[in-house]
């Protein structure tokens, strides 16, 4: 089994270095797309910093079970369960009534069980950095983990801003109708589909997140921090 399993790991890194046009092409869609976006126009360029500072999470123990799985507040379940967007933008301070800080980090993608990890990400990466928050994500509305994850969130004082989707059917279509040649691209995704065993439209809706969670981040630099952009971000 051992051997089998070995086996198995050596083809798919070997499928992965392998070049597929169809990726290329795919990524130069996407990526020329954001290049044309006058979001994109927004972003200077930005050198990671040397180091960034980290510190240990705390130990499992430590967080009480009823604080990893609880349910959202009625209220917020009540308000926000059946929505297909949920938005949140607090009203941000005077800029030079607030001390800035050099890093920022961008979340995006599925909530996934984030809901179970909220306390080390505060502790190991926003706490350190003091760094300020955004956030573009989807999430499930049957699980109520990913409601409380984002009911938490938006009570953090260092996120920014912060909008999630619920996944559904037609969000997934509505992402497949912005590429014209989408049947082609899938049929040619080898590595995604058969590999990997994931729909194509599950790639372009990471990009497409990666892509709105910087315009959040752009917005913010223009709108609050008065053009001063962040030394790093930390995606």
């Amino acid at each position: 089994f051992a051997a089998l399993r070995e086996k198995r790991e050596s083809q798919i890194r070997a499928s992965a270095l392998q070049a597929s046009p169809m990726r290329d092409s795919l990524a130069s869609s996407v990526l020329s797309s954001m290049r044309d976006s006058p979001i994109r126009h927004n972003l200077p360029q930005r050198a990671f910093p040397p180091t960034l500072a980290t510190t240990n999470p705390p130990e499992p123990d430590a967080i009480p079970l009823f604080q990893l799985f609880r349910r959202p507040s009625s209220t917020f379940e009540k308000n926000f369960a059946n929505k297909a967007v949920i938005q949140h933008v607090p009203v941000s301070p005077v800029a030079d009534e607030t001390p800035m800080t050099s890093y920022a980090i961008l979340m995006s993608g599925g909530l996934r069980d984030f809901n179970r990890l909220r306390h080390n990400f505060e502790a190991a990466l926003q706490v350190p950095n003091n760094a300020d928050v955004f956030v573009h994500v989807y999430h499930e509305s049957a699980r109520l983990d990913h409601l409380h994850a984002l009911e938490w969130l938006m009570q953090r004082p260092y996120v920014r801003a912060l909008i999630s989707e619920a996944v559904s059917n037609a969000l997934l279509a509505s992402i497949i109708d912005e590429f014209p040649f989408y049947d082609q691209m899938r049929k040619e995704d080898d590595y995604g589909v058969n590999t990997l065993a994931k729909e194509t439209v599950n790639m372009l809706s990471m990009w497409r997140k990666i892509k709105l969670c910087l315009g959040l981040c752009a917005d913010h630099e223009k709108r609050v921090r008065g053009g001063m952009h962040y030394a790093a971000l930390l995606r």
